[in-house]
């Protein structure tokens, strides 16, 4: 959804700087290939969001609509069905080409289960990150979910108000002040800098990530 901005950028140069290779983790010991330190983070910040965005999403959005959809649709089955299979195959390379690992089972699986709840329940992880706010709440930087509007709604903002789409910047905020109607904003979005910390953390723990798997 494009929450990704210069700040983390910023963050990124700075801990590549600080710390350009893998060192050797503190809590195992194998030869990290003098990888960079950024890839290791950026896998393992992944894998954090893989597994604890959806759930944390799912969770705001029971509580917001006390009644979520209690089935996916099949459309739904059928995505969380291809993305187990495809993890399957993986871990059936990875076992052919390095031998069985079973950690390399746990961390797949680990991946694959949250993966198939992603994309079972999309709906209701977005509508967990969206808000419906007036544009007296914009902040600069703020994200529309414009994939909502309806085509004519969004045809209307876009021809009414110059420089209108996702993101929104103060001159936006000026040009539709006196504006009434209420638009969907992720709102509630995890920031990227947290999971970047835990990132960080797991990499100078227990190295890459990907290496642990083969």
């Amino acid at each position: 959804i494009g929450q990704l901005g210069a700040g983390d950028g910023f963050e990124f140069v700075t801990i590549s700087l600080l710390l350009p290779l893998q060192m050797s983790p503190y809590l195992v010991q194998f030869n990290q290939l003098s990888l960079p330190f950024m890839l290791s983070v950026f896998i393992a910040t992944g894998y954090i969001a893989v597994i604890g965005v959806p759930l944390y999403y799912l969770k705001v959005a029971r509580s917001r609509y006390q009644k979520p959809r209690s089935r996916p649709e099949f459309s739904g089955y059928m995505k969380a069905l291809i993305i187990l299979v495809a993890y399957l195959g993986l871990f059936a390379f990875i076992t052919y080409m390095f031998g069985f690992k079973l950690i390399s089972l746990i961390l797949l699986l680990l991946l694959a289960v949250p993966s198939a709840i992603n994309v079972m329940y999309e709906k209701e992880i977005g509508e967990g990150m969206i808000k419906m706010v007036p544009v007296s709440q914009f902040d600069d930087g703020d994200l529309i979910a414009t994939n909502l509007l309806g085509r004519t709604e969004l045809a209307y903002l876009t021809s009414k108000y110059r420089g209108f789409g996702r993101l929104v910047t103060i001159k936006l905020i000026r040009a539709m002040h006196g504006e009434k109607r209420r638009l969907p904003v992720y709102k509630n979005a995890v920031p990227l800098a947290l999971l970047t910390f835990f990132g960080i953390v797991i990499s100078l723990m227990f190295g890459n990530l990907l290496l642990i798997i083969i």
